[in-house]
């Protein structure tokens, strides 16, 4: 028995998805460029369809650290600006800056990364090294004074 078939162009026809196509286009992009907003949309979207979502919602509390990491770097260069000027040179604390800013940004990364593939709460791994630092440049100013 032979089938016969045709070949039909639809050049109109809508297809309604469960999703839209900006939560298609979304899949595509790294969560850093994401919005809060888009963000919290993505992750409700995965959460409500069990799928993970760790690394979005690493990325959304780590935008939400922010605020406390930069009060953090603020408050820790502080002691190497207000300490003795005759012991250390200039260049030597630039470079002991830069050093604590290069660890600072690895040490994120290497929490946030734990966190996401030992299933860790997003919220430690985005705040953790942000307090940390805190309390390291609160130390540094006690002893400044």
């Amino acid at each position: 028995m032979r089938m016969d078939w045709a070949q039909r162009p639809l050049y109109n026809m809508t297809l309604s998805l469960p999703i839209s196509a900006d939560l298609i286009q979304k899949l595509q992009l790294d969560p850093r460029y994401m919005r809060v907003d888009e963000l919290q949309r993505y992750i409700r979207f995965l959460d409500a369809n069990d799928l993970d979502g760790h690394v979005y919602k690493l990325a959304y509390w780590q935008k939400w650290a922010v605020p406390l990491t930069v009060m953090a770097m603020i408050a820790l260069v502080l002691p190497l600006v207000l300490g003795s000027t005759r012991s250390v040179s200039i260049g030597q604390r630039i470079f002991v800056g830069s050093l604590i800013g290069l660890s600072f940004y690895l040490i994120n990364q290497f929490v946030g990364n734990i966190a996401v593939v030992y299933q860790l709460s997003p919220l430690l791994g985005a705040f953790t090294p942000s307090i940390l630092l805190l309390a390291i440049a609160l130390l540094a100013l006690r002893r400044v004074r």
